[in-house]
């Protein structure tokens, strides 16, 4: 209580683990949300090869390197008595195990 002149030791010290303690909570954060970034990155990353594959080969099914697909059946919407909508169900996955992302795709017939 008499010392007039600065920080003990003891207020040093807490003062530095408290410091210590928040930097590491702020590094954790930083590197959960670096590695989110980079998994919504690899999930753009594999929409687009699923979607340029949609575009381009769906209804030859021939799909890009890296992209498999299927077609699953035909789906039938009758929307009326005189109006029906006649769509394809393909699946498509981004590598050969169907463990990627995948996507259920429906071709309009014309």
């Amino acid at each position: 209580m008499g010392n007039k002149r600065g920080f003990t030791l003891i207020e040093t010290v807490i003062c530095l683990a408290l410091i210590g303690v928040i930097t590491a909570g702020f590094a954790v954060m930083g590197k959960s949300a670096a590695r989110i970034n980079g998994k919504a990155a690899a999930l753009d990353e594999e929409s687009g090869k699923i979607m340029s594959g949609i575009e381009n080969g769906v209804a030859s099914e021939e799909f890009p390197d890296g992209i498999t697909g299927q077609k699953e059946g035909t789906v039938l919407l009758h929307l009326d008595s005189s109006h029906k909508i006649t769509l394809d169900h393909y699946r498509l996955h981004n590598d050969e195990s169907s463990a990627g992302v995948a996507y259920d795709y429906y071709l309009l017939q014309e």
